[in-house]
């Protein structure tokens, strides 16, 4: 996965998955340490280069919503949601989104989540006919005996 870059006489190959994964961690890291807006920086840049990374989206809601940015924290809950974001259950206890808990959309995102896991008794795959999941982009399979299609 290297995407080949070229300046003058020199040639630069970049691993986008290493870099993806560097990225991800140094957010990750600078969250933990409170460092809010330079991990957000960090997952945006992140996205830009991978804007499909689940947690690197929904880490970028953690630290909009540490920043006091709601709008845009509960934007990118719901991106995670779409790219396949499902432990609800992590989201309600997460400290990080403590202030948007009482909002209605943050609710919303936890009630659609509850309904998917309802729907599929737990499975996380589902048929991609949902207006925020473009088709064919479900990023999970059926596995056997689950409720797939």
């Amino acid at each position: 996965n290297l995407i080949p870059l070229s300046h003058n006489d020199i040639d630069l190959h970049i691993n986008v998955s290493q870099l993806s994964s560097l990225l991800f961690q140094h957010g990750y890291k600078l969250l933990e340490q409170k460092q809010n807006q330079k991990a957000r920086d960090i997952f945006r840049a992140l996205l830009l280069l991978n804007p499909h990374h689940t947690l690197a989206t929904y880490n970028l809601a953690c630290a909009e919503a540490l920043l006091g940015n709601d709008s845009d924290a509960l934007e990118c809950l719901r991106k995670a949601v779409s790219l396949g974001y499902r432990d609800y259950h992590h989201m309600m206890k997460d400290d990080d989104l403590q202030r948007l808990r009482n909002s209605d959309q943050f609710n919303q995102i936890i009630a659609d989540l509850m309904s998917i896991e309802t729907t599929n008794n737990g499975c996380q795959w589902r048929k991609c006919n949902s207006s925020t999941v473009p088709t064919g982009a479900c990023p999970f399979k059926p596995s056997s005996g689950c409720c797939g299609a």
